[in-house]
């Protein structure tokens, strides 16, 4: 495992290196620009999270997805398929995990913007606002946004958080075994 571990890192750190930070920071900056100006402004906050070429259209049926069928998409999200996740909020139906998955979706390239980590963020800023006006604000927003991760990564278009996710199970199970 210890092994393992080190190779991950390792491969992380060589594929850093080969990063040019001026040519990311040009892209991050156009794709802010484009998110922002792109379209309807209602909907720049989703073209930031999931890409500045997420059309109008496709940010307007993943919102209303959330409760009625709209265009292609189902009510809760009930078009994305579970993958064998259990949920660990209070949905138990896994409807963060769809939703999650679904927004993973709206992404046209083969990854949501700088390998989903701010859509992972969004989504936990976003479930713990409506959880000060649900209840659910705490330990069960975070749960949701756990879901959300996770169908994000189950969406195949955040490899950044899937990569940061595995370190953390990784160094979890090395510090968490219990002794002899």
């Amino acid at each position: 495992m210890n092994g393992m571990l080190s190779n991950v890192i390792k491969d992380y750190a060589t594929s850093l290196y080969a990063v040019n930070p001026v040519a990311q920071a040009i892209r991050l900056t156009k794709h802010t620009s484009d998110s922002i100006t792109g379209g309807d402004p209602r909907y720049a906050h989703i073209r930031l999270l999931g890409g500045s070429d997420i059309t109008d259209a496709d940010a307007k049926a993943h919102i209303l997805n959330k409760y009625i069928d709209y265009g292609t998409g189902l009510a809760g999200y009930k078009d994305e398929t579970m993958d064998g996740y259990v949920p660990r909020s209070d949905a138990v139906d896994g409807y963060h995990y769809r939703s999650g998955k679904d927004f993973g979706n709206l992404a046209t390239g083969n990854r949501l913007p700088l390998g989903g980590i701010p859509a992972a963020l969004g989504g936990y800023a976003y479930q713990n606002l409506v959880g000060l006006t649900d209840g659910t604000v705490g330990r069960n927003a975070s749960l949701q946004a756990y879901d959300n991760m996770m169908g994000l990564i189950g969406s195949g278009k955040a490899p950044a958080v899937k990569y940061l996710y595995d370190v953390g199970s990784n160094l979890h199970g090395l510090f968490s075994r219990s002794k002899p």
